[in-house]
């Protein structure tokens, strides 16, 4: 099962993750995690108990192969690493960035919940992932998605979005950036799944998943 986002795995990085991560692992599925802005990076998470420090392995399956950060004690929970590919058995190849703005962040800050600083990539590391998206997209012989937490600028589900104060807070420099990455891949991207909006809908083909399941292998 591939979340996209707001997994809620790396919330309190505390033992309450570790029984959240243990309730996972019981299920009898793999679970592929696409980052959230709700969600601290996988590399941020401190050791606890008994548990170690994330670390990039590369998993080759029957289902999906490619390099994810992992935590020995739930080999089931893959977290994907943004700007990487994947490939899934179907011949299908996809493209991961996680990460987008949480506008709920003034909010939080008051009010004692968790915000995270680098919830959002970098100058850096969007120069960084834009190159291999490029490289990405010249590959051939494979159909080509984009997983992501939120969407490109264009297709911002303006209907459901927050009707709180909060709007002077809005930042919407990773959308605009897909909005790039989108125009740059038209012709060669299949579709683009995402969630963050709290809406499920098709809009051309990118496809918005909240509390809805897609099968794409």
């Amino acid at each position: 099962m591939i979340v996209l986002g707001d997994n809620g795995v790396n919330w309190f990085d505390d033992a309450c993750d570790d029984q959240y991560k243990t309730f996972l692992s019981q299920m009898p599925i793999t679970f592929m995690m696409i980052r959230g802005n709700h969600d601290m990076r996988p590399q941020d998470v401190k050791p606890h108990n008994d548990t170690g420090v994330y670390s990039e392995v590369a998993v080759v399956d029957n289902l999906v192969a490619g390099i994810f950060l992992l935590q020995k004690e739930y080999p089931d929970l893959l977290f994907a690493i943004d700007g990487e590919s994947y490939r899934f058995r179907n011949d299908t190849s996809a493209f991961v960035i996680g990460g987008a703005y949480s506008v709920d962040k003034r909010y939080r800050l008051e009010n004692g919940f968790k915000w995270f600083p680098n919830e959002q990539l970098s100058w850096g590391e969007k120069i960084a992932v834009s190159r291999r998206y490029h490289r990405w997209l010249k590959e051939k012989h494979y159909k080509k998605i984009v997983l992501t937490h939120t969407c490109p600028y264009s297709f911002v589900p303006r209907e459901v979005m927050l009707p709180w104060p909060v709007k002077a807070d809005e930042d919407f420099t990773m959308e605009r950036w897909f909005d790039k990455l989108y125009q740059q891949g038209e012709g060669k991207i299949s579709e683009w799944y995402c969630g963050h909006w709290h809406t499920c809908k098709k809009d051309g083909n990118v496809r918005f998943m909240y509390d809805d399941f897609w099968r794409i292998v």
